[in-house]
């Protein structure tokens, strides 16, 4: 009979202590001076300042930098069985690969980091933990370029803390004809009515994956059909698959659909 909002207050936040996260839903109008809000693509406020999701659990948390990372110590201690609110199983459980890289909640990066990314109308946010050593980051942007930003933060702090999973890499750019790059335009199927769209602007010459939540990578050819976002590394890979083109992008494999 609780409301979710109540009970993650009662179960997670308070044993924790994060003081400023919350799931409730409007947020209420008492902390609405503290909220950063959000911008779109232009730079420019999202009408309201934000905008309320139905996805209470997935895309209702409000939170700040600290607050993240108190949980990510937290997960820390629970992984080396020092928490008192998470059991070693637990937390270990939580942090083994399920499929394609992806554990519960999280994506396996290199050999020692976890991490998690998230993006609404008018903000990107990541976090990320090494579980051996207590290694992290959380940034927060309240933007829909946000990704590009973070990136470099990232990328930074990877360098300062000699974090080799998340270091800047060298590709070889490869030049494609047009009508290649044509031909891998279109949307791509990846169930559960999910698309990710590849559009081709002829005066850029280039390709951009456009991603449900807005998000526009534009991509660099590594090859003839291999792809990268330079500003986050993200890669893309197309092919066949039983006479379809197939776009395959972090782990996951959709197919081109005709409209």
């Amino acid at each position: 009979g609780s409301s979710f909002s109540d009970i993650m207050n009662e179960w997670v936040f308070e044993p924790l202590g994060l003081p400023s996260a919350t799931f409730e839903m409007p947020l209420p109008g008492a902390r609405h001076g503290e909220t950063a809000q959000a911008h779109d693509v232009s730079g420019a406020v999202v009408e309201g300042g934000w905008r309320n999701h139905p996805e209470q659990a997935a895309a209702g948390l409000w939170a700040t930098s600290t607050d993240l990372a108190r949980f990510l110590v937290e997960l820390h201690d629970g992984y080396h069985g020092r928490s008192e609110l998470l059991s070693q199983e637990t937390v270990r459980e939580l942090f083994t690969e399920q499929m394609d890289g992806h554990a519960f909640g999280w994506v396996l990066r290199g050999e020692s980091f976890v991490g998690h990314g998230g993006g609404t109308v008018g903000y990107r946010a990541y976090m990320l933990i090494s579980p051996e050593s207590g290694d992290g980051a959380v940034i927060l942007t309240n933007g829909d370029r946000g990704t590009s930003l973070a990136s470099e933060v990232l990328r930074a702090a990877s360098d300062s803390y000699g974090w080799s999973t998340y270091l800047p890499r060298e590709v070889a750019r490869v030049e494609l004809a047009e009508e290649d790059l044509v031909e891998f335009s279109g949307r791509y199927d990846f169930g559960d009515d999910v698309f990710v769209g590849v559009e081709y602007d002829a005066e850029s010459g280039s390709l951009t994956a456009v991603f449900p939540n807005g998000d526009r990578y534009e991509l660099t050819a590594t090859g003839p059909q291999s792809f990268i976002h330079a500003a986050d590394g993200t890669t893309l890979e197309f092919g066949q698959a039983d006479g379809e083109m197939t776009m395959t992008i972090y782990g996951s494999t959709g197919v081109r659909v005709v409209d």
